[in-house]
């Protein structure tokens, strides 16, 4: 146990009580509870026990608006910078700034204000926060406030001090050994104690009987003793006292109490001033000076009036809660009317000066002075929220009546905006009657904002787009004319919901182009770097309306390296993550996707965007995917799920697309009846909705339901509406699948040469585009498609990769098809045909894997007669190769037809021109190859998001070292692991740039499983351990290493010197 210290004052010293907290502390270590009901001294002890403490303490007292997370962060900011030497946490004072906290951002928050400590755990550090009760364990300061008790940052412990239990609130159900709490008994008087603090506090002498009767009487209740010593008759006697507990006054009987014993018995100067102090919340000196000039604050905190200085603000007061309470009673009986609205307007008129305009606004709606608190939140409001002070703005309003809210239009506007995500049919109507508000007051500026969000509401949450082109025309012209009154925050939001809403309604792209531009600018120009990225996204968007998704891929890259940004929001940062999902989805990079959307499912949260647009537009995207891969059963089960879901339901917008693809799914069961019903309400469903992109969409994927059933003239009426309006949209994306449909149509007329025509059409805008897939893409369509333009040479060339690609078959001159054969090399050989068996490289005899070997090195996969005399028979005379390799090749390709049944092997081994060629294979160390140079080239490109990409391909294929038991391939095997190196570094900083520390760790885990004594791996596993997982992990990584490089067969004497050599390496990115 420390060494105690004497506290200052006439306090009494509870030794015992700070004994006990101590003891608590050395057993739980992190985390204490001082739960007492009101008045039981667990503020006076928790002061002693810091003042006791010899390191730094951090105080902080809770009050209602500390509801909003951003109040108790922003104050919990200013008392760490106030109370300990050294604190830094300019980042999380930097976003509290700007106001670019959400929900979702609250634990990284909570980690930045720790991190500031920099504590290396020499120093005990104490936090103590007072009135934790005032938290409701639902509310999301409360949820802040389990990421501090659950952080157990090292040397910073936690006193926490309540009237109720804190368990509910922090999340704790049952008892538990890590946290330490103290209650009533523990911090009531004793006798002793009772003694000590009637004459080291009070003055007061008391007989051993009354300290007794004391004792009873108030069950050691500190407030009973404080406020029975201020109320003792003349001579300190104790005799009128009933027998019985105070406690029963805890009750009604408190307010009546204290009038009779104490605040009846004052002065009336300071009756009347307490009274009307007791109307504010806390009391700045200034502001109470101001209002009771005649009142010394001092001297009622000197005689224990139940007044203290707040702990960490010396300049506040603050009544004891119990006295507060029973004080605003009496001032609500004592206090005129016209006194207690005047005392509120000065308290606001104050708070307005001082820039609180939270205050100011709470003291003047208290007041009833709604006009005035409209001109407030007209003045200030938007400041607020542009502080993402959603919370208290609510918390202010949502008390007030709907006919209070319907007649000043600021509240209502500042009320609708802050319930948006909580409860949308709410907060559109309340943006209504703002709006109409607004344009009856000819206030531009309220109604520019209300006519956004208006939109932003139809775009977002309802998707009924056809009614947001009148409130784009309106916004418009208000933007003009009173967009430069705006904030630069405020103007970069309104031309991002101008900008998403000409895009939505193609009432002019080249306009959404020039507000997303005028926007991206602002933002940069004043440091708004979480509306640069979410800008980044708008303009994406835009690109992906026309397909073009070169410039979808420029603004993806532009704003990659801003998913590391502290300074973007984690809503933000899903939103960038959806639209590399829709950009993936577009280009069929299905693996890649699937990474993107493991990840979208584990970022989805609470945002209303997520819920109502994001999570269904995904179903869309996953039925696609599985139509495009012949899971037409699995693309059902997903439309069907998708159809139930709690927004689809109700969405024209989302149901619609939902049973286009399932009148597509219906169309590949021959359901003639399902593609009828779905389509006729697909149709139905858009017109409702509107939004001309996805009105033409839907008209396309019906127009393919048709097709499949048979249905040629409503598919045509379809088809023809889609490619005029793409031709006149210059909407790329619509054109391919389009074509094919017509080429489909034609096929089935037996019309050759138009289905010719119109094949090439497709294939040449696709190669022209380098399109490698569109949605709708059906693959019993294509490959008949695809084939046929082979047989007649239409875009041979493109089709044939597009096959290969797409679906993995390979197109002979005459039109057939077969399946590609898959080559395994990496671990170990293994060949097979899908839907037609597998061979393990063991069984071929070492001739037959050696030629293999030489195949898949060789440029091209081909090898001429000397090649193979070289490499095989060297000793062998020329003219007795070709018989050799006769014999060997026929070999080969029985075993291989033993395996693969009725496949024909020549279609694979090809002897031709004095050269034998493997073809139409999907070989993994080609793929490899190509993807790891073009991650490469990426990254030298700074694309980091296509190398990314690039890179999770390329190492999706390295199962080990290329042919491990096959001699003769040393050189290629170690040209190969050096790319593997290089690309796995590569990613790793790509990883790093996006902010994606754990996703790096786990390339680079991978990378030193393959290359476990590589030092440039290992110096990259090492560094992202160090930052992700702590120095136990990190030393994990050198003791692996030591140890592998023992058993590679280095001397003690090498071993050392390659581990020292490690540390030459540079950091990881």
């Amino acid at each position: 146990m420390p060494e105690l210290r004497s506290p200052t004052g006439r306090q009494t010293f509870r030794r015992r009580v700070i004994e006990a907290i101590a003891r608590q502390f050395q057993i739980s270590t992190h985390l204490v509870l001082l739960e007492a009901q009101a008045g039981q001294g667990k503020t006076t002890a928790a002061r002693q026990f810091a003042h006791f403490h010899r390191g730094p303490s951090i105080w902080y007292s809770l009050t209602v608006a500390d509801h909003d997370p951003v109040v108790l962060l922003s104050g919990l900011h200013a008392s760490f910078s106030r109370s300990v030497p050294g604190f830094r946490a300019q980042l999380l004072e930097e976003v509290l700034e700007k106001g670019t906290i959400t929900p979702a951002e609250h634990p990284r928050a909570v980690d930045m204000l720790i991190e500031g400590l920099g504590h290396d755990g020499k120093e005990e550090c104490y936090l103590i926060i007072d009135d934790i009760h005032l938290l409701e364990p639902q509310c999301a300061s409360a949820t802040l406030l389990r990421r501090l008790t659950e952080s157990k940052a090292e040397g910073l412990h936690l006193l926490l001090l309540s009237r109720e239990p804190v368990f509910p609130i922090l999340g704790i159900t049952g008892e538990s050994r890590l946290v330490g709490r103290l209650e009533n008994p523990a911090l009531a008087f004793t006798a002793a104690e009772i003694a000590e603090l009637y004459a080291t506090t009070f003055d007061l002498s008391l007989r051993r009987a009354d300290v007794a009767h004391l004792a009873r009487f108030t069950e050691g209740w500190a407030m009973g003793l404080a406020l029975l010593a201020s109320s003792l008759p003349e001579g300190g006697r104790l005799d009128w006292l009933p027998e019985g507990p105070l406690a029963a006054l805890h009750g009604g009987q408190i307010p009546d109490y204290f009038r009779a014993q104490l605040v009846n018995r004052l002065p009336e100067r300071e009756r009347i001033g307490l009274l009307e102090l007791s109307l504010l919340d806390t009391i700045p000196m200034a502001l109470g000076e101001r209002l009771t000039p005649n009142l010394d604050l001092d001297t009622l905190v000197e005689r224990n009036f139940f007044l203290r200085r707040m702990e960490g603000d010396p300049d506040r007061y603050v009544f004891h809660h119990l006295f507060h309470d029973s004080l605003r009673r009496l001032a609500g009986d004592v206090l005129s009317d016209e006194r207690h609205q005047a005392v509120l307007g000065e308290a606001a008129r104050w708070h307005q000066i001082q820039g609180e305009s939270g205050r100011a606004l709470h003291y003047l709606l208290r007041s009833g002075a709604y006009a005035q608190a409209d001109r407030v939140a007209r003045e200030n409001g938007l400041e607020l929220m542009a502080r993402n002070r959603t919370v208290t703005v609510h918390d202010l309003l949502h008390h007030l009546a709907e006919e209070v809210l319907s007649a000043y239009p600021w509240l209502a506007y500042l009320y609708a905006v802050s319930s948006f995500n909580t409860d949308p049919p709410k907060a559109y109507g309340y943006l209504q009657k703002a709006q109409e508000r607004f344009s009856q007051q000819k206030d531009g500026v309220g109604e520019l904002l209300a006519t956004s969000q208006l939109m932003y509401f139809h775009m977002t949450v309802d998707a009924h787009y056809q009614r947001v082109l009148p409130l784009l025309e309106r916004a418009t012209k208000l933007f003009r004319l009173y967009g430069d009154a705006l904030s630069a925050p405020m103007q970069v939001q309104c031309a991002q919901y101008l900008s998403f809403a000409n895009a939505q309604t193609d009432r002019d792209m080249d306009e959404a182009a020039d507000y997303s531009a005028f926007a991206l600018r602002l933002a940069e120009k004043h440091g708004l770097t979480d509306a640069v990225a979410n800008i980044s996204v708008g303009r994406g968007y835009e690109g992906s309306l026309r397909g073009d998704w070169i410039r979808f891929a420029k603004n993806i890259e532009y704003a990659y390296p801003l998913q590391s940004s502290p300074r973007v929001t984690a809503f933000t940062k899903f939103l960038m993550h959806f639209t590399q999902a829709n950009l993936l989805h577009h280009l069929g990079d299905f693996m890649n996707y699937r990474h993107q959307r493991e990840r979208l499912e584990r970022m989805l949260s609470g945002n209303l965007f997520a819920r109502t647009i994001c999570r269904p537009l995904l179903a869309t995207y996953d039925a696609d995917m599985a139509m495009a891969e012949g899971r037409n059963e699995d693309a059902a089960r997903i439309l069907d799920e998708a159809l139930h879901g709690d927004h689809a339901s109700t969405s024209p917008h989302m149901r619609s697309q939902f049973l286009h693809y399932r009148a597509c799914i219906a169309a590949l069961r021959g359901d003639r009846n399902g593609v009828e019903a779905d389509a006729a309400e697909a149709i139905r469903l858009r017109a409702e909705a509107g939004h001309p992109y996805h009105k033409y969409r839907n008209h396309l994927l019906v127009g393919h339901a048709y097709a499949r059933i048979g249905e040629q003239k409503k598919a045509e009426y379809h088809i023809e509406l889609v490619l005029a309006y793409a031709e006149r949209q210059g909407v790329h994306s619509f054109k391919p699948l389009a074509w094919f449909l017509l080429a489909w149509l034609r096929l089935a007329e037996d019309d050759i040469p138009e289905a010719l025509k119109v094949l090439g059409q497709a294939l040449g805008y696709m190669r022209q585009h380098n399109y490698m897939y569109f949605f709708g893409w059906e693959p019993g369509m294509m490959r008949r498609l695809l084939a046929i333009a082979v047989a007649h040479g239409v875009e041979a060339d493109y089709a044939r990769r597009l096959a290969a690609e797409r679906l993995d078959y390979a197109v002979l001159g005459n039109g057939e098809t077969i399946p590609r054969m898959k080559i395994h090399t990496f671990g170990g050989l293994s060949l097979s045909v899908p839907g037609h068996g597998q061979i393990n490289g063991a069984t071929l005899s070492p001739t037959q894997r050696q030629l293999l070997a030489l195949l898949i090195t060789a440029p091209q996969g081909a090898l001429s007669y000397d090649e193979i005399q070289l490499a095989l028979w060297p000793d062998i005379a020329p003219g007795k190769v070709r018989a050799r390799l006769d014999t060997n090749l026929a070999r080969l390709r029985k075993t291989l037809a033993a395996a693969f049944g009725e496949i024909v092997m020549s279609h694979y081994l090809v002897l031709e021109n004095k050269q034998l060629r493997l073809v139409h294979c999907h070989i993994d160390v080609f793929e490899f190859g190509r993807f790891a140079r073009k991650g490469l080239t990426h990254a030298r490109r700074r694309e980091h998001w296509r190398a990314e990409n690039a890179f999770r391909i390329a190492h999706s294929h390295w199962q080990g070292p290329f042919l491990p038991d096959l001699a003769g391939s040393d050189r290629y095997r170690t040209e190969l692991t050096q790319l593997y190196i290089s690309s796995a570094m590569a990613w790793i900083d790509t990883l790093v740039i996006a902010g994606s520390e754990r996703d790096a760790l786990e390339v680079a885990t991978a990378a030193v499983c393959q290359q476990p004594t590589d030092p440039v791996l290992v110096g990259a596993l090492y560094d992202l351990s160090t930052r992700t997982q702590g120095p136990a992990s990190a030393q994990r990584v050198l003791r692996e290493y030591e140890k592998a490089l023992h058993e590679e067969g280095n001397t003690r004497e090498e071993i050392a010197e390659l581990m020292e050599e490690l540390w030459e390496q540079r950091e990881t990115a």
